[in-house]
């Protein structure tokens, strides 16, 4: 249960700071192309990750810019882990429901006509599949705090810099 409950953790801190990262850069929601160079836009969801991307307006400075290759970094390195922590869970999904339903049909169960799974059966796949992914989601936190502490860190430079010596 506690890995459970990290997991979650986990996926609900990434989705806070990254809406809070966004906020702060100025980004507006959009699903057309970036023809407003004043503002950053964000793109409908990846329908593999599930992360929105974004289009970055042109950098005003060389400060602004690796910010902004950092942000892209950040994203990238995101959107590779979900992608393919998705892709592995519909797989490991699929491979499970299938297995259930070859089961029900081998042993003459009274649910052999039924094509879904219950919810208690679902429920034991996903927290063996969490328990089964908790040292990949530890490793990938670790690794995206320290993305985010360094983003934060040229962020708050780059924002101080453009208030100290506005253009």
């Amino acid at each position: 249960s506690s890995v459970l409950i990290t997991s979650n953790l986990i996926m609900h801190l990434s989705f806070t700071i990254s809406r809070y990262l966004a906020s702060l850069i100025n980004c507006r929601f959009s699903s057309s192309t970036c023809t407003n160079q004043k503002y950053h836009m964000i793109g409908p969801p990846d329908p593999d990750s599930n992360l929105s991307p974004i289009k970055l307006r042109p950098p005003r400075n060389e400060q602004e810019k690796r910010l902004q290759d950092l942000q892209a970094r950040v994203w990238l390195f995101n959107h590779t882990f979900w992608k393919q922590h998705n892709e592995e869970f519909q797989q490991c999904k699929s491979n499970y429901i299938a297995e259930k339903l070859a089961e029900r049909k081998i042993s003459g169960s009274q649910e052999t006509g039924s094509k879904k799974l219950t919810a208690d059966e679902l429920s034991d796949f996903y927290k063996r599949f969490l328990d089964e992914k908790y040292q990949s989601h530890m490793k990938y936190l670790r690794k995206w705090l320290k993305l985010n502490f360094q983003l934060t860190l040229v962020m708050f430079n780059t924002h101080l810099r453009s208030f100290i010596n506005p253009r």
